[in-house]
């Protein structure tokens, strides 16, 4: 038994939670649970946090606008543009390969879980 619809596990990207408003403060809470800042790019930017769920299978949570390490408001919302997987966390080449049906029960589980939670995190 898997905790994604059969149309999400077929899919690489979870699209029942994009466009679902989030406080900016929650995404970044992620990081206490397993979840990476993605690097720094020019001028502080970073495009969203991601985790590792098993071999080939890392999953991107991307908001709308990006965020700015120099200046991280935690009461600021955004939308969110993006759930997705893919093999590694650079090659966007190969996106689309994995599947969330690929992932274990258990680290779905707690994929969804951690998700839930960011976008019922009041605003």
């Amino acid at each position: 038994m898997t905790a994604f619809t059969p149309e999400e596990a077929a899919d690489w990207t979870l699209r029942r939670f994009v466009g679902r408003q989030i406080r900016i403060g929650a995404l970044m809470g992620l990081t206490r649970r397993g979840w990476t800042r993605m690097p720094v790019a020019d001028a502080g930017h970073f495009g969203g946090i991601y985790k590792q769920l098993g071999p080939g299978q890392v999953v991107h949570v991307i908001p709308g606008e990006g965020l700015n390490i120099n200046s991280v408001d935690h009461t600021a919302t955004d939308e969110l543009t993006g759930v997705r997987i893919r093999e590694d966390f650079y090659d966007l080449e190969r996106q689309g390969r994995v599947r969330f049906g690929d992932v274990d029960p258990l680290a779905a589980s707690e994929l969804l879980l951690d998700l839930t939670s960011l976008v019922e995190t009041p605003l």
